[in-house]
């Protein structure tokens, strides 16, 4: 939906125009006019508009002033200028200043409706951004090493995808890994940092370690690394042969020796010992970064493993936890989201976290069950569902979980549990939005002599235009202005089989400006002007 606003300092021309765009069927606008440039500029401050359609001759600021502080508020606006004289200068002046269309005040109704609909096109074609999409196309390369990066770090903050997309993505981005093979997560850290050193020296010098490293790994492994932290850089590595983790290992202290002869900065190095699923590798790297920076923190120039740390026994189990706490908040906002596709996955990773990890300690398994029911507790009190038949049921069950029978018992309350939020959400926005639209329909049944536009009805009812007209459409099939048209014709049809009214009082009856265009709706309506219409009765 787009919005019109219309000025003229002549209330008629304004008024008729207001009236003929805001009961146009064939656009969907939302409309408003004023009287003057300033009253036009109050209502640029409050609100964004999309096209003017302004008279270009008018007192204090004309129209050429307007659009110049039109183009400085929303330079995306359109402008379409009227004017009562066809003057060569004025209209020289508009193209200059990227007006759409410079029209005469004589032209037929039809040519300033064509008009509009041609700066709707206009709009719609700068919308879709189709020289962006092209640049990125054409640039695409620039952006793919931060795409590529962004993939990684989402992998290493818990994503979570089945073999075959992962393999996939890693083909689309152009990462050298395969989802069916394990890696080994390597780290360094800078340990002679120059704290005086200028900023885009320290940046260009972890480039250059990057480059020593990739330069040696590259040779037979598959690798990509990324900045960690100001300190830090994460590699991940992927092996083709058995004998490549000892290739690696024993290059290390080549690579160390190689960067400060190159550089002069001596780095340290973490490497785990294991390799690790796609699946696993966000807990590990979270127990080495934390091992590297606490337990070897102090060591310079060292290169040590997992297998040196003293490597506390619930470190992964608490990396685990942590991981499931964002898995748990991911969920709750799709649920917020009424996403159910997003959701469903990560809600099978869950299932299948808490299934392949029956040997932990009993406090963390419970744990797990007990975030993700507190979180569905939490939803079904958010959604009002507290008066459903089965709440007091499914409240029961989600805080006794250990009562219940099996770890089966317990998913299949879960399972149930989910199809009523997602179901019970659903059908409190079906139950507002029949109150929203009974409010709509009230308004203008009590206000059919007064202004039925859009923009009003919104800003009385306190919503948003376009989400209205949209929910308007969605759920009675019909648009809002078809409605409205609906309602004036019907009462106008009724006020005229009267006789006694005359046909200036019902034009104000249905809230139109002039008898002319209510003669003119009328008639587009039914075929017969309202003086036909009363004849037959």
């Amino acid at each position: 939906m787009y919005r019109l606003l219309i000025i003229d300092d002549e209330p008629f021309i304004a008024d008729s125009l207001f009236s003929l765009f805001d009961n146009l069927e064939s656009m969907e606008l939302e409309v408003y006019k004023a009287y003057s440039a300033r009253q036009a500029l109050h209502i640029l401050q409050k609100h964004r508009v999309d096209i003017v359609l302004s008279d270009i001759s008018m007192p204090n600021i004309d129209g050429l002033e307007l659009q110049q502080i039109l183009s400085d508020k929303w330079p995306a606006a359109k402008v379409i200028f009227l004017t009562a004289y066809n003057d060569f200068n004025f209209a020289q002046q508009a193209i200059r200043h990227n007006v759409v269309d410079y029209i005469l005040k004589t032209e037929p109704e039809q040519t300033i409706i064509q008009s509009i609909e041609k700066t709707i096109h206009l709009l719609e074609e700068e919308s879709m951004n189709k020289e962006l999409l092209e640049n990125f196309k054409s640039e695409k390369n620039k952006y793919l090493p931060l795409i590529q990066k962004e993939f990684i770090q989402d992998l290493l903050n818990g994503l979570h995808m089945n073999e075959t997309n992962l393999n996939q993505q890693f083909k689309e981005l152009h990462l050298p890994f395969s989802a069916y093979s394990k890696v080994i997560i390597l780290l360094l850290r800078e340990d002679n940092v120059n704290s005086h050193l200028p900023y885009y020296i320290k940046k260009e010098n972890l480039l250059k370690i990057q480059k020593i490293v990739h330069r040696f790994i590259h040779k037979k492994l598959a690798c990509y690394s990324f900045q960690s932290n100001s300190r830090y850089q994460t590699y991940i590595i992927q092996h083709a042969h058995d004998d490549d983790y000892t290739y690696l290992y024993e290059t290390l202290d080549v690579i160390q020796k190689s960067i400060y002869n190159t550089l002069n900065i001596k780095i340290s190095f973490f490497l785990g010992t294991d390799y690790v699923s796609w699946d696993q590798i966000y807990a590990y790297h979270q127990e080495f970064m934390s091992c590297f920076v606490h337990e070897f923190g102090a060591a310079k120039y060292c290169i040590v493993t997992d297998k040196n740390g003293m490597k506390q026994p619930d470190t992964l189990h608490k990396n685990l936890l942590k991981k499931h706490r964002e898995i748990n908040q991911r969920m709750s906002m799709y649920i917020l989201d009424q996403n159910q596709e997003a959701f469903n996955p990560l809600y099978q990773q869950l299932k299948s976290d808490i299934i392949g990890n029956m040997d932990l300690p009993y406090p963390i398994y419970i744990q797990f069950l007990h975030d993700f029911s507190n979180m569905l507790i939490t939803h079904l009190n958010q959604y009002q569902l507290y008066h459903k038949s089965d709440y007091n049921m499914y409240i029961k069950k989600l805080v006794n979980l250990t009562k219940m029978g099996s770890l089966e018992d317990i998913f299949l309350t879960f399972d149930e549990v989910i199809e009523v939020i997602f179901k019970g959400f659903s059908n409190n926005q079906d139950d507002q939005s029949d109150k929203t639209i009974a409010l709509v329909n009230d308004y203008i049944i009590n206000h059919l002599d007064g202004d039925t536009s859009l923009s009003t009805i919104s800003h009385v009812l306190n919503y948003n235009a376009s989400y209205l007209s949209r929910l308007y459409k969605t759920h009675t099939g019909q648009k809002l202005s078809e409605y409205i048209a609906d309602l004036k014709l019907n009462k106008a049809k009724e006020l005229l089989r009267n006789h006694q009214i005359k046909i200036n009082k019902i034009t104000k009856a249905i809230g139109f400006e002039t008898p002319s265009y209510f003669t003119r709706f009328f008639k587009n309506k039914t075929g017969l002007t309202p003086q036909a219409y009363r004849d037959k009765w």
